[in-house]
Formats: structure tokens, C-alpha cells, sequence
């Protein structure tokens, strides 16, 4: 794991940089992303700045990724760019892979795609506990594999790495498929807080759900199996 990215096969999480804050206050100022939250005030870049002071640079409690998707160069874009550079070559002019940073670039490369964000934060030395938040802010991305993927490495990093004992999530009344995703790794409905949150004229439900260390060691080979049938 260089450099605290965490790799599989078709998603990569990179740790949070200065240089992703304006993408991620862009993402989560979407009513798309906003909206299954309990805040929708809009962030002004100051707040953006003050997140990222206070809560992703505190890596003892909190890390915070960017979840990127693997993007395999197209044979037609592979050809452009091969034929760019042959003439380049012949003109003693500086090729393309000089300029363009993480762009696939031949059939054995490939580049990464931001696509949302995934977290553990409030984490504990004593309890060894960590809350559990993600989205997927591109529409485009929201394929099963993309988030299915994204969640599994944040848990294997928190329960391998980190040691955690247990993960929590909170899920609000109407996201059910993200409930459902978290119940596949063995997460357990611990309680309902009933009508805790006004949301969208209303008060609703939030969910609780747990996974110990123990639940995940039981989930993981059905996972992991089931991503290893995943298609790019």
C-alpha cells in the first residue's frame, strides 16, 4: 500500500489532498449527494478549508479517500495518442507522456477517475471503533461494482490495518439500498432512532448498523468472490 492508497481491482482510495477539496465541495453541493444527508447547507469553500484542517488532516481519528475508478485506454483513443507521438518523435518535439499524468496512454496502462468519497472517522484508540460514510457523487459510476468494491477495501483497511474492532454506519429512513449494500458485509440493524432527523418536510427514521471484526472475517469470502466475478 504506497504512499496510504489502498488498491483493488477496479477502485483505488487515495487519501485526501489539498488539491481534491474544490472537486469534493463541487460533489457534495449536488442535491444527488446532499441529499440522502442530514445537512444540506451549501459549503462555501472556507468551510471546505476548515474541513480539511480540522477533520482530514486529524489522521488519528479520521481518513478520509477519494475513491477512484480504473478507466482502461480505448484501442481508438490508444491510436490517437500513439499517432500524436510517432509524429512528435519525427519532429523532435516532447511526447504526450510527458504532459498528460495519469492518462492511459497503451493497452498495459491505465488511468484513475475520481468518483466520490469514503471515510472512517471519530475513530477511538480505546473502543477501537470508527463510523463509516461514502458516496458515489458521478451518476455515471453508480454500477454495483463501484461502491461494492469501495466499501470492501475501506473495511479491510480499518479491520487490517487499522485493527478496528467494529465499524458503525447511520443510514437515513429512504436509503434503503445502501442498508441493504451494508447488511451483504454483515452489518447488523442495532436500532432505529425514531424520527431523529427533519429531512425534506418531514422527521425521519435513521438506522444503525454495526459490523464487528468477527462479522466481516464470516462476509468477507463471499465478497470476495463476489468481486472477482465483477466485469470491468
Amino acid at each position: 500500500m504506497a504512499d496510504g492508497v489502498v488498491m483493488g481491482r477496479f477502485v483505488r482510495l487515495r487519501p485526501v489532498e489539498e488539491g481534491d477539496l474544490e472537486r469534493i465541495r463541487r460533489w457534495r453541493n449536488s442535491p444527488e449527494v446532499y441529499y440522502p444527508m442530514y445537512n444540506w447547507d451549501p459549503i462555501t469553500p472556507e468551510m471546505q478549508a476548515q474541513w480539511y484542517r480540522n477533520r482530514v488532516c486529524d489522521r488519528e481519528r479520521n481518513r478520509f479517500f477519494v475513491i477512484e475508478r480504473l478507466v482502461p485506454v480505448s484501442a481508438e483513443v490508444e491510436d490517437i495518442v500513439n499517432s500524436v507521438d510517432n509524429r512528435a518523435d519525427e519532429q523532435g518535439q516532447p511526447s504526450s507522456k510527458q504532459f498528460l499524468s495519469g492518462v492511459p496512454l497503451s493497452c498495459g496502462e491505465s488511468g484513475f477517475r475520481p468518483v466520490g468519497l469514503i471515510s472512517l472517522t471519530n475513530m477511538e484508540g480505546r473502543h477501537r471503533r470508527g463510523d463509516l460514510g461514502f458516496y458515489i457523487a458521478e451518476e455515471r459510476e453508480r454500477a454495483p461494482g463501484v461502491a461494492l468494491e469501495a466499501e470492501y477495501l475501506l473495511l479491510r483497511y480499518g479491520f487490517d490495518d487499522l485493527g478496528l474492532h467494529k465499524v458503525w454506519a447511520e443510514v437515513l429512513e429512504g436509503n434503503e439500498p445502501v442498508a441493504r449494500m451494508h447488511r451483504n458485509y454483515g452489518f447488523h440493524v442495532e436500532g432505529t432512532l425514531r424520527e431523529h432527523v427533519w429531512h425534506d418536510g418531514r422527521y425521519k427514521n435513521v438506522f444503525c448498523l454495526g459490523l464487528l471484526a468477527v462479522d466481516f472475517s464470516a462476509a468477507r469470502g463471499k465478497i470476495e468472490t463476489l468481486l472477482k466475478r465483477l466485469k470491468q
